[in-house]
């Protein structure tokens, strides 16, 4: 017999995890299926940056809704680190954001950083004319202008998609390897998704598949025209004494892991919307 679930999630990464963790401890059954539930895709590759710049006035909904969300986050981690064995931690390390006064792109972009920060009436934060002492001697740029954030925070990704797996589990979460087969059934107010080796019945089912949702979204029948960018990340042995974040030029970023440092990233737009070459 198929089993039946009140929220059927299309993947296991952070958004999808976070979504059937939600709903797990609110007493809903839910199930999770991903081609490799072990390796999620930008999940596990991401660099766990959070921050708000500390906007306080937003001229859009949208970034209104990104920045309470992360000021929400501790409250939120709390909640997964309750679970035992599930505990993530919260950096706050603060940013240091430093353009290079001699290319003329980076002024651009500093000059709309500016404008950003007074749009929004931010005010935590400092500006100095000099690196920080911890870069000087690493960083080749002289002229600067640098802001400290000194509120900002990042998450190590990797620990908080391990935390959330076993919170999912610990909640009764039901997770599927495997890509479903199609087309699917929808009747009765419930979905039926067909895998190779049998079936799920659902209620509600959410796509969290990140780069590959257009393309599962596509072969249903739903445009959901989407670009994918693919990025490319190195790890650097840690060279400064400090937890926090740096940006430079507001392209280029460095963020602590222990030892070592996360250095992004570059962006590639895909030319299709159902995915890209992994290579």
């Amino acid at each position: 017999m198929s089993p039946v679930f009140d929220l059927a999630i299309a993947g296991a990464g952070i958004m999808g995890l976070a979504c059937a963790w939600e709903e797990a401890r609110r007493g809903k059954s839910v199930g999770v299926f991903d081609p490799s539930v072990s390796a999620a895709q930008a999940s596990f590759a991401a660099a766990g940056i959070l921050v708000t710049r500390d906007a306080r006035f937003f001229a859009s909904p949208f970034r209104e809704f990104y920045v309470r969300s992360i000021r929400q986050y501790p409250e939120w981690l709390a909640g997964i680190s309750a679970v035992p064995g599930a505990e993530v931690s919260l950096h706050r390390g603060g940013d240091h954001l430093i353009f290079d006064l001699d290319d003329a792109f980076a002024r651009e972009k500093m000059e709309a950083k500016e404008r950003q920060l007074e749009r929004e009436h931010s005010h935590d934060f400092t500006i100095a004319d000099a690196l920080p002492e911890f870069l000087k001697g690493h960083c080749p740029a002289v002229n600067v202008r640098v802001f400290h954030f000194p509120g900002e925070a990042y998450v190590q990704n990797r620990d908080l998609l391990a935390a959330l797996r076993l919170a999912c589990e610990t909640a009764g979460v039901v997770f599927r390897i495997g890509s479903p087969t199609l087309p699917w059934e929808h009747s009765g107010g419930s979905t039926r998704i067909r895998f190779d080796d049998g079936e799920w019945e659902a209620r509600k089912v959410l796509i969290a598949a990140g780069a590959w949702s257009a393309g599962l979204l596509g072969s249903l029948g739903i445009a959901a025209p989407m670009v994918v960018v693919k990025g490319q990340l190195a790890r650097i042995p840690k060279f400064h004494g400090t937890d926090g974040m740096i940006h430079f030029n507001d392209d280029f970023y460095l963020v602590p892991r222990g030892e070592w440092l996360v250095a992004g990233a570059t962006t590639e737009p895909g030319v299709r919307s159902e995915g890209f070459d992994e290579a």
